[in-house]
């Protein structure tokens, strides 16, 4: 039998990815996008990247599980919502990559990261009782 992920494991996971980045962009926003883009942002770039860092942390603290099981089982709207977010970064990551020439060192550890966490939140959508690989 092959291993599997709770979806709710992956949910916390999700949060905690999502809270840590957006407590870094809201805190170093500088030393963020020189590490996914290889740039820095300035002027009003700087106040655009601590805001995306504060709605990343809003993100992850409504995705985080409830300390008690739900008897229905994991949430779906925050699955719902980490699909779209990751799904939706990872192809603008790529979009940045392939169009705009960023190069920054953890953008394809990014791109690829939210694309896997795409692919495994879809197949909870698609097929809710199916094993996670």
């Amino acid at each position: 039998m092959p291993p599997t992920i709770d979806t709710r494991l992956l949910i916390l996971v999700c949060a905690v990815l999502e809270t840590g980045t957006g407590l870094a962009l809201l805190t170093v926003p500088r030393l963020v996008m020189r590490l996914l883009l290889g740039a820095e942002p300035v002027g009003a770039g700087v106040a655009t990247t601590r805001l995306c860092g504060a709605a990343l942390i809003a993100l992850g603290l409504a995705c985080w599980p409830e300390w008690q099981a739900r008897s229905q089982g994991p949430d779906r709207r925050a699955v719902r919502a980490l699909l779209v977010y990751n799904a939706s970064a990872s192809a603008y990551l790529a979009g940045l990559m392939a169009l705009e020439a960023y190069r920054g060192i953890a953008l394809v550890p990014a791109i690829v990261l939210h694309a896997i966490l795409a692919a495994v939140l879809a197949r909870i959508v698609v097929r809710p009782g199916a094993a996670l690989v």
